[in-house]
Protein backbone atom coordinates (compact mmCIF):
# COMPACT_ATOMS: atom_id res chain seq x y z
CA UNK A 1 0.00 0.00 0.00
CA UNK A 2 2.85 2.36 0.93
CA UNK A 3 4.73 1.75 -2.31
CA UNK A 4 1.64 2.76 -4.35
CA UNK A 5 0.73 5.76 -2.20
CA UNK A 6 4.08 7.56 -2.33
CA UNK A 7 4.41 7.61 -6.15
CA UNK A 8 0.82 8.80 -6.40
CA UNK A 9 1.49 11.57 -3.87
CA UNK A 10 4.63 12.59 -5.76
CA UNK A 11 2.71 12.59 -9.05
CA UNK A 12 -0.06 14.85 -7.65
CA UNK A 13 2.48 17.20 -6.05
CA UNK A 14 4.46 17.30 -9.30
CA UNK A 15 1.45 18.57 -11.25
CA UNK A 16 0.55 21.08 -8.56
CA UNK A 17 4.03 22.57 -8.77
CA UNK A 18 4.05 22.42 -12.58
CA UNK A 19 0.75 24.26 -12.84
CA UNK A 20 1.89 27.13 -10.63
CA UNK A 21 5.14 27.48 -12.63
CA UNK A 22 3.75 26.63 -16.05
CA UNK A 23 5.82 27.79 -18.98
CA UNK A 24 6.78 26.66 -22.46
CA UNK A 25 10.32 27.89 -22.78
CA UNK A 26 12.43 24.87 -23.77
CA UNK A 27 10.85 23.45 -26.91
CA UNK A 28 7.72 24.25 -28.86
CA UNK A 29 4.44 22.43 -28.34
CA UNK A 30 2.01 22.44 -31.24
CA UNK A 31 -1.61 21.46 -31.72
CA UNK A 32 -1.99 19.29 -34.81
CA UNK A 33 -4.93 18.39 -37.03
CA UNK A 34 -4.79 14.59 -37.11
CA UNK A 35 -6.82 14.44 -40.32
CA UNK A 36 -4.58 16.72 -42.39
CA UNK A 37 -1.39 16.06 -40.40
CA UNK A 38 -0.81 19.80 -40.32
CA UNK A 39 0.13 22.06 -37.44
CA UNK A 40 -2.74 24.32 -36.40
CA UNK A 41 -1.00 26.56 -33.87
CA UNK A 42 1.62 26.78 -31.14
CA UNK A 43 0.08 25.95 -27.79
CA UNK A 44 0.08 28.66 -25.12
CA UNK A 45 -0.29 28.07 -21.40
CA UNK A 46 -3.69 28.88 -19.93
CA UNK A 47 -5.48 28.95 -23.29
CA UNK A 48 -8.90 27.53 -24.08
CA UNK A 49 -9.28 25.96 -27.52
CA UNK A 50 -12.70 25.57 -29.12
CA UNK A 51 -13.37 22.49 -31.21
CA UNK A 52 -15.63 24.39 -33.62
CA UNK A 53 -12.51 26.42 -34.48
CA UNK A 54 -9.55 24.02 -34.26
CA UNK A 55 -11.46 20.84 -35.16
CA UNK A 56 -12.11 17.73 -33.11
CA UNK A 57 -9.43 15.40 -34.51
CA UNK A 58 -6.35 16.59 -32.66
CA UNK A 59 -2.91 15.62 -31.46
CA UNK A 60 -0.25 17.41 -29.41
CA UNK A 61 3.27 17.42 -30.82
CA UNK A 62 6.46 18.47 -29.02
CA UNK A 63 9.25 20.02 -31.07
CA UNK A 64 12.68 20.05 -29.33
CA UNK A 65 14.79 23.19 -29.56
CA UNK A 66 17.32 23.50 -32.36
CA UNK A 67 20.85 22.35 -31.48
CA UNK A 68 19.78 20.02 -28.67
CA UNK A 69 20.03 16.25 -29.22
CA UNK A 70 16.82 14.74 -27.90
CA UNK A 71 16.29 10.99 -28.09
CA UNK A 72 12.86 10.76 -26.45
CA UNK A 73 10.01 12.87 -25.16
CA UNK A 74 7.72 11.99 -22.28
CA UNK A 75 4.21 13.43 -21.98
CA UNK A 76 2.69 13.50 -18.50
CA UNK A 77 -0.85 14.81 -17.95
CA UNK A 78 -3.18 15.53 -15.06
CA UNK A 79 -5.81 13.25 -16.63
CA UNK A 80 -3.55 10.19 -16.28
CA UNK A 81 -2.95 9.87 -20.00
CA UNK A 82 0.82 9.59 -20.42
CA UNK A 83 3.10 8.59 -23.25
CA UNK A 84 6.79 8.35 -24.09
CA UNK A 85 7.91 8.78 -27.71
CA UNK A 86 11.40 7.78 -28.86
CA UNK A 87 11.04 8.62 -32.54
CA UNK A 88 10.25 12.06 -33.96
CA UNK A 89 7.81 13.56 -34.54
CA UNK A 90 7.09 13.36 -30.82
CA UNK A 91 3.31 13.08 -30.70
CA UNK A 92 1.26 12.76 -27.52
CA UNK A 93 -1.19 10.38 -29.20
CA UNK A 94 1.41 8.78 -31.44
CA UNK A 95 1.79 8.60 -35.20
CA UNK A 96 2.79 6.33 -38.06
CA UNK A 97 5.64 8.05 -39.91
CA UNK A 98 3.98 11.46 -39.62
CA UNK A 99 0.43 10.17 -40.01
CA UNK A 100 -0.88 11.45 -36.70
CA UNK A 101 -3.39 9.55 -34.59
CA UNK A 102 -6.35 11.40 -33.12
CA UNK A 103 -6.83 12.07 -29.41
CA UNK A 104 -9.81 9.74 -29.06
CA UNK A 105 -10.40 10.33 -25.34
CA UNK A 106 -10.44 14.12 -25.64
CA UNK A 107 -14.29 14.28 -25.51
CA UNK A 108 -14.03 12.88 -21.95
CA UNK A 109 -12.11 15.98 -20.86
CA UNK A 110 -14.19 18.77 -22.44
CA UNK A 111 -14.27 21.74 -20.07
CA UNK A 112 -11.60 20.27 -17.78
CA UNK A 113 -8.24 22.05 -17.53
CA UNK A 114 -5.54 19.57 -18.56
CA UNK A 115 -2.02 20.09 -17.20
CA UNK A 116 0.85 18.84 -19.33
CA UNK A 117 4.50 18.30 -18.55
CA UNK A 118 6.60 17.56 -21.61
CA UNK A 119 10.06 16.16 -20.75
CA UNK A 120 12.93 16.05 -23.21
CA UNK A 121 15.40 13.20 -22.52
CA UNK A 122 18.88 12.40 -23.84
CA UNK A 123 18.19 8.65 -24.00
CA UNK A 124 15.50 6.42 -25.47
CA UNK A 125 12.26 5.74 -23.61
CA UNK A 126 12.69 8.61 -21.16
CA UNK A 127 16.13 7.61 -19.92
CA UNK A 128 19.45 9.35 -19.62
CA UNK A 129 19.54 13.04 -18.75
CA UNK A 130 16.51 15.27 -18.49
CA UNK A 131 17.51 18.07 -20.86
CA UNK A 132 14.54 20.33 -20.21
CA UNK A 133 10.79 20.42 -19.93
CA UNK A 134 7.72 22.45 -20.88
CA UNK A 135 4.71 22.73 -18.59
CA UNK A 136 1.33 24.18 -19.44
CA UNK A 137 -2.39 23.86 -18.83
CA UNK A 138 -4.97 24.00 -21.62
CA UNK A 139 -8.73 23.52 -21.79
CA UNK A 140 -10.92 22.33 -24.63
CA UNK A 141 -14.53 23.34 -25.17
CA UNK A 142 -16.90 22.44 -27.97
CA UNK A 143 -18.30 25.82 -29.05
CA UNK A 144 -16.81 29.30 -29.18
CA UNK A 145 -19.00 31.59 -27.06
CA UNK A 146 -19.93 35.05 -28.40
CA UNK A 147 -17.35 37.44 -27.04
CA UNK A 148 -14.96 34.61 -26.05
CA UNK A 149 -12.22 33.93 -28.56
CA UNK A 150 -14.58 35.36 -31.15
CA UNK A 151 -14.32 38.96 -32.40
CA UNK A 152 -18.06 39.29 -31.66
CA UNK A 153 -19.20 40.63 -28.29
CA UNK A 154 -22.41 39.60 -26.58
CA UNK A 155 -24.79 42.22 -25.17
CA UNK A 156 -27.96 40.62 -23.85
CA UNK A 157 -29.63 38.92 -26.81
CA UNK A 158 -27.52 40.91 -29.29
CA UNK A 159 -23.99 40.53 -30.56
CA UNK A 160 -21.87 43.24 -32.11
CA UNK A 161 -18.51 43.73 -33.80
CA UNK A 162 -16.89 47.15 -33.84
CA UNK A 163 -13.26 46.45 -34.74
CA UNK A 164 -13.47 46.52 -38.53
CA UNK A 165 -15.55 45.39 -41.49
CA UNK A 166 -17.38 42.17 -42.30
CA UNK A 167 -17.17 40.32 -45.62
CA UNK A 168 -19.69 37.69 -46.72
CA UNK A 169 -18.95 35.60 -49.79
CA UNK A 170 -15.62 37.37 -50.15
CA UNK A 171 -12.30 37.65 -48.33
CA UNK A 172 -12.16 41.44 -48.48
CA UNK A 173 -14.35 44.34 -47.38
CA UNK A 174 -14.61 47.16 -49.95
CA UNK A 175 -12.73 50.26 -48.85
CA UNK A 176 -14.93 52.68 -46.95
CA UNK A 177 -17.66 50.12 -46.13
CA UNK A 178 -18.48 48.22 -42.94
CA UNK A 179 -20.13 45.27 -44.76
CA UNK A 180 -19.39 43.68 -48.10
CA UNK A 181 -21.61 40.95 -49.54
CA UNK A 182 -20.68 39.19 -52.77
CA UNK A 183 -24.12 37.74 -53.49
CA UNK A 184 -27.82 38.42 -53.10
CA UNK A 185 -29.37 39.89 -49.96
CA UNK A 186 -33.04 39.30 -49.16
CA UNK A 187 -34.96 41.25 -46.54
CA UNK A 188 -38.53 42.23 -45.77
CA UNK A 189 -37.57 45.83 -45.06
CA UNK A 190 -34.42 47.93 -45.38
CA UNK A 191 -34.08 51.33 -43.76
CA UNK A 192 -31.64 53.86 -45.21
CA UNK A 193 -31.02 56.92 -43.08
CA UNK A 194 -30.69 60.22 -44.96
CA UNK A 195 -29.45 63.63 -43.88
CA UNK A 196 -31.22 65.49 -46.71
CA UNK A 197 -34.43 64.97 -48.66
CA UNK A 198 -35.70 66.73 -51.82
CA UNK A 199 -38.15 69.06 -50.08
CA UNK A 200 -35.77 71.72 -51.34
CA UNK A 201 -37.35 71.31 -54.80
CA UNK A 202 -40.46 73.06 -53.52
CA UNK A 203 -38.55 75.95 -51.98
CA UNK A 204 -39.18 79.34 -53.62
CA UNK A 205 -35.49 79.83 -54.41
CA UNK A 206 -35.06 76.40 -56.05
CA UNK A 207 -33.48 76.73 -59.49
CA UNK A 208 -35.83 74.54 -61.53
CA UNK A 209 -34.22 73.85 -64.92
CA UNK A 210 -36.33 74.63 -67.95
CA UNK A 211 -37.57 71.84 -70.18
CA UNK A 212 -35.29 73.20 -72.91
CA UNK A 213 -32.30 72.76 -70.53
CA UNK A 214 -33.42 69.24 -69.74
CA UNK A 215 -33.71 68.37 -73.44
CA UNK A 216 -30.27 69.81 -74.15
CA UNK A 217 -28.71 67.80 -71.32
CA UNK A 218 -30.35 64.59 -72.54
CA UNK A 219 -29.15 65.23 -76.10
CA UNK A 220 -25.59 65.85 -74.90
CA UNK A 221 -25.25 63.34 -72.03
CA UNK A 222 -27.89 60.70 -72.70
CA UNK A 223 -29.33 60.83 -69.18
CA UNK A 224 -31.14 63.20 -66.80
CA UNK A 225 -29.20 65.84 -64.84
CA UNK A 226 -27.78 64.60 -61.53
CA UNK A 227 -28.59 60.98 -62.45
CA UNK A 228 -25.56 58.72 -63.02
CA UNK A 229 -25.05 57.31 -66.48
CA UNK A 230 -25.28 53.62 -67.32
CA UNK A 231 -21.49 53.50 -67.61
CA UNK A 232 -21.08 54.94 -64.11
CA UNK A 233 -23.61 52.53 -62.62
CA UNK A 234 -21.93 49.56 -64.25
CA UNK A 235 -18.57 50.64 -62.90
CA UNK A 236 -19.49 51.83 -59.41
CA UNK A 237 -23.03 50.65 -58.68
CA UNK A 238 -25.52 52.91 -56.96
CA UNK A 239 -26.02 54.17 -53.42
CA UNK A 240 -29.59 53.27 -52.45
CA UNK A 241 -30.17 56.27 -50.23
CA UNK A 242 -28.67 58.77 -52.69
CA UNK A 243 -30.44 57.22 -55.68
CA UNK A 244 -33.84 57.31 -53.96
CA UNK A 245 -33.24 60.95 -53.13
CA UNK A 246 -32.37 61.77 -56.75
CA UNK A 247 -35.36 59.86 -58.10
CA UNK A 248 -37.67 61.74 -55.73
CA UNK A 249 -36.02 64.98 -56.82
CA UNK A 250 -36.94 64.20 -60.42
CA UNK A 251 -40.51 63.23 -59.44
CA UNK A 252 -40.96 66.49 -57.56
CA UNK A 253 -39.49 68.45 -60.50
CA UNK A 254 -41.98 66.70 -62.78
CA UNK A 255 -44.77 67.73 -60.42
CA UNK A 256 -43.66 71.36 -60.76
CA UNK A 257 -43.64 71.03 -64.56
CA UNK A 258 -47.17 69.58 -64.43
CA UNK A 259 -48.34 72.44 -62.24
CA UNK A 260 -46.76 74.93 -64.66
CA UNK A 261 -48.51 73.23 -67.57
CA UNK A 262 -51.79 73.36 -65.68
CA UNK A 263 -51.37 77.11 -65.22
CA UNK A 264 -50.64 77.53 -68.94
CA UNK A 265 -53.70 75.45 -69.82
CA UNK A 266 -55.86 77.59 -67.56
CA UNK A 267 -54.47 80.75 -69.16
CA UNK A 268 -55.17 79.39 -72.64
CA UNK A 269 -58.70 78.39 -71.71
CA UNK A 270 -59.26 81.82 -70.23
CA UNK A 271 -57.90 83.45 -73.39
CA UNK A 272 -60.19 81.36 -75.62
CA UNK A 273 -63.23 82.34 -73.57
CA UNK A 274 -62.36 85.99 -74.02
Amino acid sequence: MKTHFLPALFFASFFLISKSNAQIDFGTVQLYNALTDQSILNISDGTTYYLDTVGDSLNVVAVPPMGVTVESVRFLTSVNENRTESTPPYAFEGDNNGDFFSWLTLPNHIGTPISFTVEYWSGNSGTGTLLGDDTFTITFRTTTPPGGNSPWTASGQDIYFDAGGVAIGSATVPNGYALGVDGHVRAREIRVDQDTWPDYVFAEDYNLPTLQEIRRHIDEKGHLPHIPSAVEVEAYGIELGEMNKLLLEKIEEQMLYILQLEERIKQLEKTRKN
